[in-house]
């Protein structure tokens, strides 16, 4: 990967993968009746539009 950036090999960057422990997290069976879960990872600022992301919240919820 580094060699895709043009990186020299001596650069401090580690890749830390993104996953699920299914050791650790095991989703139930069959999911809750009406289940609804929305989750957001990131930062926020004004740069990810807040706002927007607000507004949008009463229509995820039908």
């Amino acid at each position: 990967m580094m060699a895709a950036w043009h990186l020299p090999q001596a650069s401090p960057v580690a890749v830390i993968p993104c996953c699920v422990d299914l050791e650790v997290f095991s989703p139930p069976a069959s999911p809750p009746a009406k289940a609804f879960a929305l989750a957001y990872l990131g930062s926020i600022g004004t740069w990810y539009m807040l706002d927007e992301m607000l507004l949008f919240l009463p229509a995820c919820e039908g």
